[in-house]
């Protein structure tokens, strides 16, 4: 069975693994529109949501440059 820790922790790589996948908009106020829709969508605060998509889009970045 799984425990909650471990299916936040798959739900993270599934979203992780979108993010790389879709492409985002780098227009801030579309940006911020999406995640405070998706936010109410899913019964979340929106500030949560934003404070969540900022630590997966800084991943997905992040991962688009070689480290030197």
């Amino acid at each position: 069975m799984l425990t909650e820790a471990r299916k936040g922790e798959i739900a993270l790589r599934y979203v992780e693994c979108l993010a790389r996948k879709k492409s985002m908009t780098l227009d801030p106020v579309d940006f911020k529109r999406q995640v405070h829709n998706s936010a109410k969508e899913i019964g979340i605060e929106p500030a949560e949501a934003m404070e969540f998509a900022e630590l997966i889009v800084r991943k997905s970045v992040e991962g688009l440059f070689v480290k030197k």
